[in-house]
């Protein structure tokens, strides 16, 4: 549209208020502001925008060529005047047409201004959402914000104006629904509904690659046309969410085996076909629970893995093996002989002699129970509480025996070790044996003590090999802590042996001291147990005696200068005298 001139007579409020009114609009000019009063508003509010100013009319009729004369000063000799000056045809509106004049356009401004102000908005949310936000003319993208760009990888660098947003889609669908079918119909569904909701596969322009997006389509009125308003959210995140808590449902993370969820799904589903039973295997591993407590749930952790590992190995793709519990795992097989079920469980265990022969840093030991499904009137689930029962009872049966030489196998593991040696056991043995006989000790008590000389030490298998190979001074703050920890490891495992129950406690309590600044518990004085009195001395005498080369009478020397403070000084006393009467 061609640009219109116009010249404004009066600078009244009139004259101002047309000045604020043309200013705004782009095609029309105004070439300048005439009154005679200098002070009238209108001429300072035209100056401070740049329009030309004077009280002379017939100098801008003379210089420039007007399209209109608005003459808002109401008088109608000025009129007149402007009628004789115009040397040319010209529209000059005066007084109340003025007046109308401005009204309109200050409605149609108003309009105008709303419908900007409405723009302005729909472009800043347009803009600054964080979906990918379209505007389509069926699939042929007429608008779209940054988001669509990087949503697609084109990184700005390519407009997609015009493009047509099905070449943005994956060939086939979750599902296997062909694309470009399948989006058609989409689309013509939101025409005729208004609104549809759905996920879709994409591809991006970069790289090829594909994603989840949650698509919403809104019909809308757009350029007076009917259009689709299209938002895609990348939903990689959420999918990868839902696939990890789907995954979950079904396997146990740690193991990879099915989840006791699925399994008992799997068992349910064996309960609705009544002529149809399964195979159950139940495994337990044995003493996970020491291992956990005297070599941490890591060692426990490794122990479940490759347990998990041999069980996948001795099964078939189509048996469900699972992990049901902390150590417990069961296997249900689709075909129920027992010579299958037996065949399973004798190739499981040559599978772990086999493992144990190759001297893992833990044996690996397991029980184990089965029962078969011969007919109908047996349920899955009575099945599994059968091998259940059946693991149970070989666990009772092994637990005995192997609780019993739980004793052996660790003085042999502590020698192994070097934790203890020989012939330090010996005297300190030697030493208590003395001590308990001086103090009147019934035999049980004898043999306790005696016992207490093998394995006060037990915990320490429980440590890195670092940390027990030094001397407790050179050890760092760290390693210190870690140190004192033995005691209570020992505890631990003497509380779950057999024959060493009966010193748990002693062992627990042998780092106590006489003024009560020992570990674990801090006990002072007559609180600490005898036999862990008695023993933490004779350690401490010997470590004077032998690992420091000094004399007897020095090692006297010394352990009396700790009377009082870290032993009794009636226990100091008693054993000095037996010492200084002995050839040691």
């Amino acid at each position: 549209m061609d640009e219109i001139k116009i010249l404004i007579v009066g600078g009244g409020n009139g004259g101002k208020k047309l000045i604020e009114l043309f200013h705004e609009i782009s095609t029309i000019k105004i070439v300048g502001v005439v009154d005679t009063d200098p002070e009238a508003p209108g001429l300072k509010f035209a100056e401070d925008k740049n329009i030309p100013v004077g009280n002379d009319f017939n100098k801008f009729i003379r210089n420039k060529e007007i399209d209109e004369i608005l003459n808002v000063t109401g008088k109608t000799d000025i009129q007149e005047e402007l009628k004789k000056a115009v040397p040319y045809k010209i529209d000059i509106i005066n007084g109340h047409s003025s007046k109308l004049l401005w009204e309109l356009m200050s409605e149609q401004l108003n309009i105008r201004r709303n419908v900007e102000n409405a723009e302005k908005k729909f472009r800043t949310i347009f803009e600054s959402t964080s979906d990918a936000v379209l505007i389509l003319d069926n699939s042929k993208i007429l608008e779209y914000n940054p988001q669509a760009s990087a949503l697609f990888g084109t990184n700005n660098k390519l407009d997609l104006t015009n493009k047509d947003l099905f070449s943005f889609l994956s060939p086939e669908q979750a599902g296997g629904a062909v694309s470009l079918t399948e989006a058609s119909k989409r689309v013509k569904k939101a025409k005729t509904q208004g609104y549809q909701h759905f996920e879709w596969i994409f591809k991006r322009i970069d790289n090829g690659k594909t994603f989840p997006g949650e698509v919403l389509l809104t019909l809308i009125n757009f350029d007076e046309k009917k259009m689709l308003l299209c938002s895609i959210r990348d939903i990689s995140y959420r999918k990868k969410q839902e696939d990890e808590l789907k995954r979950m449902s079904i396997y146990d993370s740690l193991t990879n085996l099915y989840s006791r969820s699925f399994f008992e799904k799997e068992m349910s589903k064996y309960e609705a076909e009544s002529n149809s039973l399964p195979g159950i295997i139940v495994c337990d591993i044995d003493g996970l629970k020491l291992t956990n407590d005297t070599l941490g749930h890591d060692n426990g952790d490794r122990l479940i893995i490759r347990f998990a590992e041999i069980l996948k190995w001795c099964f078939r793709q189509n048996d469900i093996v699972s992990r049901i519990g902390g150590d417990e795992f069961a296997v249900l097989l689709p075909k129920n002989s027992e010579r299958i079920l037996k065949e399973c469980c004798l190739r499981l265990r040559k599978r772990i002699r086999d493992y144990n022969k190759k001297g893992p840093k833990i044996r690996l030991s397991i029980s184990l129970g089965y029962a078969v499904g011969k007919n109908s009137e047996i349920s899955v689930r009575e099945l599994f509480k059968k091998a259940d029962a059946s693991m149970y009872q070989e666990k009772l049966r092994k637990s005995y025996r192997s609780r019993r030489k739980l004793a052996d196998n660790f003085f042999r593991v502590l020698e192994r070790k070097k934790i203890i040696k020989k012939e330090k056991t010996e005297k300190i043995e030697n030493y208590v044996k003395e001590l308990g006989e001086l103090l009147h000790f019934t035999d049980k008590r004898l043999k306790q003590l005696k016992l207490l000389a093998k394995f006060y030490d037990l915990g320490k298998i429980g440590l890195p090999v670092e940390i027990f190979s030094k001397a407790p001074e050179s050890l760092t703050e760290k390693e210190y802590e870690n140190f004192k920890g033995h005691c209570e490891i020992g505890h631990r495992i003497a509380s779950y042996t057999y024959d060493l129950a009966p010193i748990a406690d002693f062992i627990l309590k042998h780092h106590e001291l006489w003024n009560g600044k020992g570990y674990p518990l801090g006990l002072k004085g007559n609180k600490i147990p005898m036999e862990s009195q008695i023993i933490l001395m004779a350690d401490t005498y010997y470590d004077i005696r032998y690992n420091h080369c000094c004399s007897k009478e020095e090692a006297v020397k010394k352990l009396k200068g700790l009377s009082g403070s870290e032993f009794n000084p009636e226990l100091v006393e008693k054993f000095i005298n037996l010492h200084e009467l002995s050839r040691d």
